[in-house]
């Protein structure tokens, strides 16, 4: 008998004859699977939800752009147009603030104003200098420090629209404050006559008249003071006092203009019929341009307005050389910047692009309108019963359509709004499809007559009359 043996014993499965081998489900790897699918759907969707409504909100900090037209729009809150701290408000991209100051108690108050409601979203508080003469009425004028590219905001305080818009040098106070929550970045106390920001920079200048000629000093400083640039101007002539006609009427033309403004790196200054454009501390171009024309820089342009004579502008070129250009340049309720050295004018029966350094046209188009929205490399211009999107640099039509009546132009980011007596028929800023009109009957004012259609004003969609502003959303 043979010796007995461990043996291991192993079962398999074994298929019965004609069935089919048994396979495991692994129905786990499917529910997986269906989850992950479902994940990626909703992430997807979700950023594809966020790029759009990035793209939507991409004009948002526009400076002139309102908020978002709802569907029915209704009267939000009102401020008196004259004699209010909205006399000297600005807006810092989307915010609105404005400042006054007690001439009695010395103290100021800047605020950050809600555009929905009026209220107000932070307050700044503090006391003017010493040595600030605020006389019986005292004003708050702000200006944002960097348009477009910084938060911060300039207040200047003192008497007369802050002691800083007349021909002779007072003293006065800049305040400068972060827009975003009213933090101060600083304080500056000096004599001028007239003051801007611009360029992250506060310019000041100062007259001083000896005999029969005035001698100006510009000073460039950051808001703390510190001073950047400086520089002294050949003194010019002053000239004799307009003289009234036989009814007593001095006409427009009389005049010259007494004004400073600085924009990015270059600052105008005009007096005694006497133009002066710097770059920093370099003058660029000086010219005697006689009585009747206001400079205003738009655009990188230097441009000499007649306001007795709209056929015709004066253009400054980059070489300090006076061009006249045909027209007036068209008022731009929006304007982000773009193409900056693209000049648009009004001329008769056209609009046309003009290189705002030598006065080249670049592109025109037969149209009667009077304002356009420059947004994205693009000018959305009201055309009679049109409007249509142009390429600002090429002019080339991106796209044209009716609207109901000649426009005044209000853009909210998302679309180009027409308004009318009735309604805002709106267009789709990217490719002009029609956008669901508002219904403002109720909202529109009407005097003599007349009616004053619903416009942009410090940001805010805006009806207006000769005793309040009604702001509308």
């Amino acid at each position: 008998m043979g010796a007995l043996r461990d043996v291991e014993l192993v079962e398999e499965d074994v298929a019965g004859e004609g069935t089919p081998p048994v396979r495991r489900r692994r129905w786990w790897w499917l529910v997986a699977a269906a989850v992950a699918v479902a994940g990626l759907l909703v992430g997807g969707q979700a950023w594809a939800d966020a790029r759009h409504a990035a793209h939507l909100a991409r004009f948002d900090d526009v400076a002139g752009v309102v908020p978002p037209i709802p569907e029915h729009p209704a009267k939000l809150w009102t401020y008196q147009p004259y004699g209010s701290e909205m006399d000297g408000a600005t807006e810092v991209g989307s915010r609105l603030v404005a400042g006054t100051v007690s001439a009695a108690t010395r103290e100021y108050r800047i605020r950050q104003i809600d555009r929905a409601t009026g209220a107000t979203v932070w307050s700044a508080r503090g006391t003017v200098d010493p040595s600030v003469d605020l006389g019986t009425e005292a004003y708050a004028v702000c200006r944002p420090l960097d348009e477009g590219h910084s938060s911060l905001v300039a207040c200047a305080l003192g008497q007369d629209s802050g002691g800083v818009e007349g021909i002779d040098a007072e003293q006065g106070q800049i305040v400068t404050l972060d827009a975003a929550d009213g933090s101060n970045r600083g304080s500056v106390v000096g004599r001028w006559a007239q003051w801007d920001a611009a360029g992250g920079r506060l310019v000041t200048a100062r007259p001083v008249t000896t005999g029969t000629t005035v001698t100006w000093t510009l000073r460039a400083t950051d808001p703390r003071g510190h001073e950047t640039w400086a520089r002294t101007l050949p003194p010019v002539d002053v000239q004799p006092e307009p003289e009234a006609d036989d009814d007593g009427v001095i006409a427009q033309s009389q005049y010259f203009s007494t004004d400073m403004e600085a924009a990015g790196s270059r600052t105008v200054l005009a007096d005694q019929g006497h133009l002066f454009v710097l770059d920093d501390a370099v003058v660029t171009a000086s010219l005697d341009v006689g009585r009747g024309l206001w400079p205003r820089l738009e655009r990188g342009a230097v441009v000499l307005h007649d306001y007795e004579d709209l056929s015709t502008s004066t253009l400054v070129t980059g070489t300090g050389r006076a061009v006249s250009i045909p027209g007036t340049t068209l008022y731009l309720p929006v304007d982000d910047g773009s193409d900056s050295d693209v000049l648009l004018v009004q001329e008769l029966g056209r609009v046309s692009a003009r290189d705002a350094t030598t006065g080249a046209v670049l592109w025109s188009t037969l149209t009667n309108g009077s304002s356009a929205v420059v947004l994205g490399g693009r000018a959305y211009l009201g055309m009679d019963t049109m409007l249509g999107a142009f390429d600002l640099r090429t002019g080339d039509v991106l796209w044209r359509e009716p609207s109901s009546s000649a426009p005044s132009l209000v853009t909210d980011g998302r679309g180009v709004w027409a308004s009318g007596e009735t309604s805002l028929q709106g267009f789709a800023l990217d490719d002009g499809s029609a956008l669901p009109a508002r219904d403002v009957t109720d909202l529109v004012p009407h005097e003599d007559g007349g009616y004053s259609p619903l416009d942009a004003r410090l940001g805010m969609l805006a009806a207006s009359d000769d005793r309040t502003v009604q702001v509308v959303g």
